[in-house]
């Protein structure tokens, strides 16, 4: 996914180089140095299916037994398995997840 309106094929230079480093799927930012030069940053993501999640982003916090689910700031009750088991994976954790496309979010795991 590519945030902004680029001309075809202008970021496979830079996704080239990128994959030359790191698999996909990852998240990556780049910015003009200078003229033709490009400084690229890139990190490994993991990436989850949320149906039922209505908002941009949804943070879980676990924390001794207790579950505080977030979606876009505002409380939320609904259940998010995906998100329930990485943190499970931690014990207490933090969970942040940005929709990437349809129900597809990129997830970020903190434990505590």
């Amino acid at each position: 996914m590519v945030d902004g309106e680029q001309p075809d094929g202008a970021l496979t230079p830079l996704a080239d180089a990128v994959e030359k480093t790191i698999e996909p799927p990852y998240r990556a930012a780049a910015a003009r140095s200078d003229g033709a030069v490009w400084s690229v940053i890139a990190e490994s993501v993991v990436i989850v299916e949320l149906p039922g999640v209505h908002g941009e982003v949804a943070d879980l916090t676990v924390l001794g037994g207790m579950r505080e689910l977030t979606v876009d700031g505002a409380p939320a009750s609904s259940s998010t398995p995906a998100l329930d088991a990485l943190a499970d994976e931690h014990g207490d954790a933090a969970v942040h997840a940005e929709r990437v496309d349809g129900d597809l979010f990129a997830v970020d795991v903190f434990p505590l």
